[in-house]
């Protein structure tokens, strides 16, 4: 298995943003759709680069914000995922390749103009 590259500070450069939208990236993604564990930096932004979002929460306690947004994410078969993320500093974060949006505040239609926006969109060079 490959070592994580996001923890080894002198192998790579610290990401951007947090979620990160783009950087050092392993040659694999995660499964498309509901996740309970957090998803490490450098698998998230494999999914970025192939067309992924990634919606993630940070809060205790929050069955109800949880399953608004499962409910969201559960309607895109591919290319979305939902996972915990504990170090954003706001309760949701949505990431697609270089792009990022932060709130505290449920907002549905902020949630899906984003996942709209930004899902299927490949980031590969082309050669």
């Amino acid at each position: 298995m490959t070592p994580c590259l996001c923890e080894d500070s002198r192998r790579t450069p610290p990401y951007n943003t947090w979620p990160p939208t783009s950087g050092p990236h392993v040659p694999w993604i995660a499964r498309w759709g509901l996740h309970l564990q957090p998803i490490p930096d450098e698998v998230q932004v494999h999914n970025l680069e192939d067309g992924g979002v990634v919606v993630q929460y940070r809060c205790r306690d929050c069955n109800d914000l949880i399953a608004k947004l499962t409910a969201i994410v559960a309607s895109y078969p591919e290319q979305v995922i939902l996972a915990p993320y504990p170090q954003t500093d706001t309760r949701i974060a949505l990431t697609a390749w270089g792009r990022i949006d932060r709130f505290d505040d449920f907002d549905e239609q902020r949630i899906v103009r984003f996942i709209e926006a930004y899902r299927g969109i490949d980031h590969h060079p082309r050669k």
